[in-house]
């Protein structure tokens, strides 16, 4: 058998901080020659002078698995493919066309179990799971997390419909499941359960905070009986807000019964990223250490961004990083800190941690590093750690995962016997293709905001293959294709085939609304206009930049809102809740142009947009990022940045029934990086709300408008006040929308009025068909703007 030859030895870190080496890899292999997985290795370094060489991290990956796992990795990191990737996911998921049922059609089942089904699921039969678990342990791994695919999602808002029977059939349906993956796994290993999975009458009860029903109850026992009796641990997964309190207590009860003598039998999950975390964990932290049960906690970032309130989260993706460290720091030392803190003092003692087990589910390499460094100094002084093992998905994270079983194989050494056993688990479901979908599905669109980790591990997977050589030659991109069945490279052609920023007709109306002094009657206007416009059947109707007030900076203070916490009250904020409440009245997605904001922790003001869905929920904010501060002599001197601050994004919103769109305000239009960015992450449409002036709107209104919309070849829509020669500033008007080819669809005159465009499809592809700059652009010669650090949350 041929053998795939290397370059020679380079020297490379690891997560330890140690050296490791490349090494030969098997065309064909599914593992390497190694060592019990299971066996004990400290993070201690080698105490001998010379470094002792080690292999890459993901020379641990079987050549076909690196592959795919590369493939995979670009659609994921390519703005192009994920989102047409995505929605190939939910038609398949949702479809009711037997034509798409994976079930019905043999081809679309193959080619789907062949690609994204195969990396990141063990199996549909109890064969397939049991092989993919040995491979992952082979690996390196020291065990597995199994999930039984089948769950319930609710959109945002959506309805529960009640369901009058006890629901036996589906508790008992839910319960064999839940028997057979247990029975899959060996002790040591983990089973993930959603209580979702038992069907409406049970998820009734967790809306309504029941106690379990004795149905569920039985159920529930059965499954925890057989794992406590066979080694097997229970990780009872994050689910919604609407029915995630009902878990947590539901799973804080089973562990009084289960967790004692210091081993967790079931684990509870907590949020990172919901700002009602660390008090509930402190709260379960203290009945644990009163009850003497040992708690388990799984800590995560978070799963449910795309389907649970936005206001239940930390405001920036900064915050949950830093509230998911420092509780994972306390949790690993055993002390409060200053974002883990404890309910109350006893007798003026801060109260003792009880005993507990961690799992750090997490592809986040700093969080782990972090980890990594505390329990190396708990070793280094000798210090009793608490049980913890690292868990990631299968099929993402691979660089992270390979790392960490090389620094546990790679660790010498140990102090007065005190050790740290890196145990790292690999997640992933199991079940038919058509139960596993949706599970991919949700596990995509929780993870697309991390593709700066995604590149950065396919820049790692590339780099691997790259060094791999067949009889002394680099594999090429065609060879690495050619090495494995060619589904992943006819999945992306399949996938830029049906490419689709705009998934049906939009009729977008821009109301050119006349204000003044009054904001009880600019809200008034705006509400009329606003109306007319969705009996003319918009589905999204825009603003203009300080509909609420006169624009000045004179008036930013006078009429600023207070629009954190979100959301805010009425008093504070009447704008917010008058355009809430139009958006949910007209049934459209409403943008309310701008308004003056005022921040009291940070005493700053913004110039802020604020969208709303048809529900009336809020969706999307963004604050102006580029200041307008100008002086052109003897024409116009203004400066924002005597009252405003800027915003620190770019903001993104995604219409589900049409697409993606992008939000920004009046000068951020001559910054061409915000449009090409947006662009290139498959939005149809940019919206500026903005007040040029006459001296500005003359010149360079519409020629902005036009070329953002040539350079991107997307819709462009600018909404700007009506102008009042009265008004201490004079607006240019002339509202309008600009089609992909950079030609003027429709424009208003000075005066209040509202202008329609009919957004499609067609005209989108038909520019980019006939100047297909996409597929023309350089970036050997030029950096690709989208894909640079990029801020999608304020920090």
């Amino acid at each position: 058998m041929k053998r795939l030859l290397r370059p020679p030895p380079t020297f490379r870190t690891s997560l330890l901080g140690t050296p490791s080496l490349p090494r030969i890899r098997n065309l064909h292999q599914t593992s390497h020659t190694r060592s019990s997985p299971m066996a004990e290795a400290t993070l201690i370094h080698s105490t001998t002078d010379q470094p002792t060489p080690e292999p890459p991290p993901l020379s641990l990956l079987a050549l076909p698995t690196l592959i795919r796992s590369y493939v995979i990795s670009a659609v994921s990191a390519s703005p192009i493919l994920l989102t047409p990737s995505l929605r190939i996911l939910s038609l398949l998921a949702h479809s009711r066309s037997p034509f798409l049922q994976v079930e019905h059609n043999r081809l679309l089942h193959y080619v789907i179990k062949k690609t994204v089904y195969a990396q990141f699921c063990a199996g549909e039969t109890p064969s397939e799971v049991q092989k993919t678990a040995t491979e992952l342990k082979e690996t390196g791994y020291q065990g597995v997390v199994l999930n039984y695919a089948k769950e319930i999602v609710f959109g945002k808002g959506a309805p529960i419909e009640l369901n009058k029977s006890d629901g036996a059939k589906d508790i008992e349906a839910w319960k064999q499941g839940m028997l057979k993956t247990v029975r899959l796994l060996s002790r040591g290993d983990c089973a993930a359960l959603k209580f979702s999975g038992a069907g409406p009458s049970v998820v009734q009860q967790l809306i309504r905070k029941l106690p379990p029903s004795a149905a569920i109850s039985q159920a529930t026992k059965e499954v925890c009986d057989y794992a406590k009796n066979t080694g097997i641990k229970l990780l009872f997964d994050a689910e919604q807000n609407t029915i995630q309190p009902g878990i947590d207590q539901w799973t804080l009860d089973l562990q009084r019964e289960y967790n004692y003598d210091g081993d967790a039998v079931i684990y509870g999950t907590y949020q990172a990223y919901a700002i009602s975390t660390p008090k509930l964990l402190a709260k379960h932290l203290a009945i644990a250490q009163q009850e003497g049960f040992t708690l388990g906690v799984k800590l995560v970032r978070g799963a449910y961004m795309a389907s649970d309130p936005r206001h239940l989260f930390w405001a920036t993706k900064a915050e949950t990083d830093r509230v998911h460290d420092k509780i994972a720091e306390a949790l690993i030392r055993k002390e409060w800190n200053e974002v883990l803190t404890p309910i109350e003092e006893i007798d003026g003692q801060t109260p003792a941690f009880p005993i507990l087990n961690l799992v750090l589910a997490t592809h986040n390499h700093e969080s782990v590093r972090k980890a990594v460094a505390i329990r190396q100094e708990q070793s280094r002084r000798g210090e009793e750690q608490i049980e913890l093992c690292y868990a990631q998905l299968m099929g993402m994270a691979d660089d992270l995962g390979t790392e960490l079983i090389m620094a546990g194989k790679g660790s010498r050494g140990s102090i007065q016997g005190k050790t740290d056993i890196t145990k790292t688990f690999k997640y992933t479901a199991w079940g038919s293709v058509r139960e596993c979908l949706t599970y991919l599905l949700r596990r995509a669109e929780e993870n697309r905001e991390s593709l700066g980790r995604t590149r950065i591990g396919r820049l790692a997977l590339g780099k691997e293959l790259r060094q791999t050589d067949l009889n002394g030659r680099t594999l090429s991109r065609e060879e690495i294709f050619k090495a494995q069945a060619p589904f992943e490279a006819g999945m992306i052609i399949l996938i830029k085939d049906m490419a689709t920023l705009l998934k049906k007709p939009l009729k977008l109306a821009l109301v050119q609304l006349a204000t003044g002094s009054d904001k009880s009657a600019n809200l008034s206007r705006a509400r009329s206009r606003v109306l007319e416009a969705a009996q003319q059947g918009a589905s999204l109707i825009v603003l203009p930049e300080c509909f609420n007030s006169p624009y000045g900076c004179q008036y930013f203070p006078k009429y600023a809102e207070t629009l954190l916490p979100s959301p805010p009250s009425n008093e504070k904020a009447p704008s917010f809740h008058a355009l809430s409440d139009l958006a949910k009245e007209s049934k459209t997605y409403l943008l309310g142009g701008s308004i003056p904001e005022y921040e009291t922790s940070s005493k700053k003001y913004f110039n802020t947009s604020l969208m709303f869905n048809p529900k009336g929920e809020l969706i999307a904010t963004h604050r102006k990022v580029h200041l307008f501060d100008i002086d052109i002599p003897g024409k116009i001197t203004f400066k924002e940045s005597e009252i405003l601050s800027p915003g620190n994004k770019i903001t993104l919103v995604d219409l589900p029934e049409f697409g993606r769109i992008a939000i920004a305000i009046c000068y951020d239009i001559r910054f061409p990086e915000l449009a090409m960015i947006a662009a290139r992450k498959q939005c149809f449409l940019l919206l500026y709300p903005g007040a040029f002036n006459l001296t500005t709107g003359a010149l360079h209104w519409s020629l902005q408008a036009r070329a953002r919309a040539m350079d991107n070849q997307v819709y462009v829509g600018l909404c700007s006040p009506a102008r009042d020669m009265e008004a201490s500033y004079n607006a240019w008007g002339h509202s309008m929308v600009v089609d992909p080819n950079a030609g003027v669809m429709t424009e208003a005159g000075e005066k209040e009025e509202i202008v329609y465009a009919e957004l499609n499809e067609d005209k989108i592809q038909e520019t980019r068909k006939g100047i297909p700059l996409g597929s023309q652009r350089r970036f050997d010669v030029y950096p690709d703007v989208s894909e640079g650090k990029i801020q999608f949350e304020e920090t």
